[in-house]
C-alpha cells in the first residue's frame, strides 16, 4: 500500500525518547498512589 502525504512529524520510536513520565511524575511530586496526571 503506499504511503500518504509525508506529514514531517518524526517516527514513533523517535517520540517515545522525549517523554520520561517517571521522571516528570517525580518532578510533580506526584508518584503517591491514588494520584492522576494528564497532559494533553
Amino acid at each position: 500500500m503506499p504511503k500518504g502525504r509525508e506529514s514531517g512529524m518524526p517516527e514513533a520510536e523517535v517520540w517515545q525518547g522525549f517523554f520520561d513520565p517517571a521522571h516528570i511524575l517525580d518532578r510533580l511530586d506526584c508518584d503517591h498512589p491514588g494520584n492522576v496526571v494528564e497532559f494533553g
